[in-house]
């Protein structure tokens, strides 16, 4: 039994993979024959997998057709922002008085870094984030939040966290293109947290998360809308995210081995 879970779990992983990296997106059809050949295993685990991912939102099971990955509507979009942030805003307000000081030079370090980047793309005349930015963007994005929902000592908040990523993925909110004033939008909104976070105010901290997190549900609406109207332009098919950033993922999220989020993420 032992061995047959180690193989559904080689075969979730690489198919979450897939989706983190935005190699797999909404529409695709899944083969069970083909992972498992990629995999190197039986085609029972990669079903067990699949069917686990099915139960969790990501894949559907199209009668005489075979399993997709699920394409979102306006209203799920909405759905999965309003429970982020519900949950995170109780999250970051828990860290206004509970934040330990590694996890304070954390959120520092990780808004230092989407700074940078900011001031790089600045200073370089981008009008839209490179790949190499954008992995280091959004790494330290998703570090900075993984960070706060940590303050609250909930694994299952974590998971929750971590699936969220997954779908957002799935659902290709951050293929669009980044430009200077999403990403400079994301510091101001990053550092007015982290400052409500630095004086104690668990009023304000729950203003500016609620303020960040309404200002990305805005913007992924709208990044399904230009995806809608221009399938197949350039906007549509940009490359997908490196494999890095899905490592990155899954160390901060602790969610295969309950361990705490790795220590320093996307500040290199």
């Amino acid at each position: 039994m032992a061995d047959i879970m180690t193989l559904k779990q080689r075969a979730y992983e690489f198919i979450q993979g897939k989706l983190l990296t935005g190699e797999w997106t909404g529409g695709n059809l899944i083969s069970e024959h083909a992972v498992a050949e990629q995999v190197g295993i039986s085609r029972t685990p990669v079903r067990e997998a699949i069917h686990q991912l099915e139960l969790e939102g990501f894949l559907e099971r199209v009668p005489r057709y075979g399993t997709l990955v699920r394409a979102p509507d306006h209203e799920e979009i909405r759905e999965l922002f309003d429970l982020r942030e519900a949950l995170e805003t109780y999250a970051a307000a828990e860290a206004a008085s509970y934040l330990l000081p590694t996890d304070r030079e954390m959120l520092q370090a990780l808004l230092a870094e989407m700074q940078t980047v900011a001031r790089e793309m600045r200073e370089q005349n981008q009008d839209f984030l490179d790949e190499n930015g954008l992995r280091r963007f959004l790494t330290a994005d998703i570090g900075f939040h993984m960070t706060l929902m940590r303050s609250a000592n909930n694994r299952r908040f974590m998971k929750i966290l971590a699936d969220f990523r997954v779908l957002q993925r799935i659902f290709g909110y951050h293929r669009v293109r980044h430009g200077a004033d999403i990403v400079e939008e994301a510091c101001r909104q990053h550092d007015e947290i982290l400052g409500a976070i630095c004086q104690g105010d668990a009023e304000q901290v729950r203003v500016a998360v609620t303020k960040h997190i309404r200002a990305s549900k805005a913007h992924s609406l709208d990044a399904l809308d230009v995806r809608a109207t221009h399938r197949g332009t350039a906007e549509e098919n940009l490359p997908p995210l490196p494999a890095d950033l899905l490592r990155d993922i899954r160390e901060l999220s602790g969610v295969k081995n309950g361990s705490r989020p790795a220590a320093v993420v996307g500040t290199k």
